[in-house]
């Protein structure tokens, strides 16, 4: 039996990061680097065979617009995947605390430690307010919810619901 509750944790620990993944990619597609590198091969091409300084200027212009908007794309999706891997995990972290079945509440407990993990992957494009703030948050449910549901009982074991 306890096998099988381990399986469970285990394998919704894993999925848990993986569904916030997913949701940020459907939310916000990844910049299409294959495109950019295609462009600028061009642009590369374009300024050589101009002529003119205003021509080798024009394209120059066109080349950091189009590496701007895949740097703007890229900002946008890493931002989608942290509110929402944070989000999920933050939701399963607090679902864990109501789930009476054990290798069920343990998959909810790890999962959502492991998506909010994820989210901070993109740890460069967040704010220090912002990491502070959501680190802090973190923490304090953590903490709420190790006092409030895995406290020692009056025989001194703990008791975890």
């Amino acid at each position: 039996m306890r096998v099988r509750q381990f399986a469970v944790a285990v394998g919704i620990m894993v999925l848990l990061p993986l569904l916030a993944y997913c949701t940020a990619e459907l939310l916000s597609p990844p910049a299409d680097w294959q495109k950019y590198y295609a462009q600028e091969s061009k642009y590369q091409r374009q300024s050589s065979k101009a002529k003119k300084p205003v021509e080798k200027q024009a394209v120059e212009q066109r080349r950091l617009k189009a590496k701007d908007e895949l740097a703007a794309t890229d900002k946008r999706r890493q931002t989608t995947l942290f509110f929402t891997a944070y989000a999920i995990g933050l939701s399963a972290l607090i679902l864990s605390a109501f789930i009476s079945v054990p290798g069920v509440a343990a998959g909810l407990m790890f999962g959502g430690m492991f998506a909010v993990m994820e989210s901070y992957f993109v740890w460069d494009k967040l704010s220090k307010e912002l990491r502070f703030a959501t680190l802090i948050l973190m923490l304090a449910v953590l903490i709420g919810l190790g006092c409030w549901k895995i406290r020692p009982d009056v025989a001194g074991q703990a008791t975890a619901s």
